[in-house]
């Protein structure tokens, strides 16, 4: 068993300043463990408010029976999907900017924009009777998964590399995220639960709880010490960066290509699996739970996922690819088997993604870190629109299984074409002259709580 000690405890005098001095020095404060590492005990409850602020936002008790409730509402599949690519629509407009934002002026006021748009999102959601109004939620809800995401790991990224323990990123990017599915894994089995009883509505009300503790939450947040971008650069100047890095060199292009593919599985099970669950023939309740579970594995995956230290992208592709095609090439009379294939798939895709996930970030400069990553996330949220068009129009065709298998196919075409484009010698010779770019910065302190 994994266990992660924490020791909250706060020392006689602490003002909730940090203050780091020689072992037993004056201004020394008592050292405590966060998951077999040693921190000053404010770095210890830095680190347990990010964790836990983090958790609170996948408290989201509608997500397992998102899709049961528009389909209650009148929407079809291809509806579904429509409003998928509508989410990811906003995400891409969304993605570059929220980085800046989150560069530029800090992690903490992106995370209160993404607790506000999830917040609005969950009260419309409920309260929609049609299509046209779930389109209002749906974009609340592309504004805060995308805000969250890269603020979330930057700030904890930060905050190790302030106490020069940015080694240890994969362990405890590996627990936010844990902590993250955990919460969805709880919240999808009370949804699951008052949606069965008490109506599906139900299930979005009961999400506006844990959104107002986490506004609070993430007002004491503390934010790490890094280098800041100045003033003077623009923001279209660190679009420009952002891409740039991701194209510094062939590594660096290779841990984006595989983050891509790794994304399209990750953002595809996820959107649409409760309708392979629907083909499948599950009741609400067992649909629930099953949603329940894939958090669950993608909580455990992530948990694990740093004790397998850098993954090969070959053996990634292969492994990946090939269970999911197995899982969707089932017929409906095998759903015992197919749904535990599905569980066991978004394990080790989680698995992939924190290993991808570390190698990432310890590319990146802490001065573009979320720009980068929103980059890279822009890039995917363009790829993501055609493949959840294809598999709307797929599965209204034919069959949800094989909108999946086109899915797969759509995912190794785009993946062999960037790995081609990085062997190209134009391509080749842009790494010796776009090196980690230039950025101008200045130092900025911790502000005070």
């Amino acid at each position: 068993m994994l266990t992660f000690f924490i020791d909250l405890s706060i020392p006689a005098g602490w003002t909730g300043r940090q203050s780091f001095g020689p072992e037993g020095g004056a201004g020394q404060i008592s050292r405590r463990t966060l998951g077999g590492v040693r921190y000053t005990s404010s770095v210890s409850l830095r680190l347990y408010r990010i964790i836990l602020s983090h958790a609170l936002t996948g408290f989201i008790c509608w997500y397992g029976v998102e899709k049961i409730f528009e389909k209650s509402i009148g929407i079809s599949t291809l509806g579904i999907s429509i409003l998928a690519v509508t989410y990811i629509t906003t995400s891409a407009v969304l993605n570059v900017p929220t980085g800046i934002l989150a560069d530029k002026y800090g992690r903490k006021y992106a995370i209160l924009l993404a607790s506000g748009a999830l917040l609005l999102s969950s009260i419309v959601g409920g309260l929609s009777h049609s299509y046209w109004q779930y389109l209002i939620a749906t974009v609340l809800w592309g504004i805060f998964y995308t805000t969250q995401n890269g603020a979330y790991e930057s700030i904890l990224y930060d905050t190790l590399q302030e106490e020069s323990h940015e080694a240890a990123y994969a362990r405890y990017s590996g627990l936010s995220s844990s902590a993250f599915w955990l919460a969805i894994f709880v919240s999808s089995v009370v949804g699951a639960w008052a949606g069965s009883k008490y109506g599906l509505r139900t299930a979005y009300f009961l999400t506006i709880i844990p959104n107002i503790l986490n506004v609070w939450l993430v007002l004491s947040l503390h934010e790490p010490r890094r280098a800041k971008v100045s003033t003077q650069t623009t923001s279209l100047a660190m679009i420009s960066q952002g891409f740039r890095f991701l194209r510094s060199s062939p590594r660096t292009f290779s841990i984006a290509s595989v983050y891509l593919l790794i994304a399209l599985v990750a953002w595809t099970t996820n959107e649409f699996g409760q309708l392979f669950f629907i083909e499948l023939g599950f009741s609400v309740i067992v649909i629930g739970l099953l949603n329940a579970f894939s958090g669950l594995a993608q909580s455990i995956g992530n948990l694990i996922g740093h004790r397998f230290g850098r993954i090969s992208a070959r053996f990634t592709v292969v492994t990946l690819m090939a269970l999911f095609g197995l899982t969707f090439a089932l017929p409906v009379s095998y759903r015992y088997l197919s749904s535990t294939l599905f569980l066991l798939l978004v394990l080790i895709r989680n698995i992939f993604y924190i290993a991808n996930n570390s190698a990432l970030h310890h590319s990146l400069p802490s001065s573009i870190r979320a720009t980068t990553i929103s980059s890279l996330g822009m890039m995917n949220d363009g790829l993501l629109i055609i493949g959840y068009l294809s598999f709307g129009l797929v599965s209204r065709a034919s069959n949800v299984r094989l909108g999946y298998l086109a899915v797969a196919v759509y995912g190794l075409v785009i993946f062999g074409a960037v790995r081609l484009l990085a062997r190209s010698p134009r391509f080749q010779a842009s790494y010796a002259t776009g090196g980690p770019p230039v950025v101008v910065i200045e130092e900025v302190d911790s502000v005070p709580r």
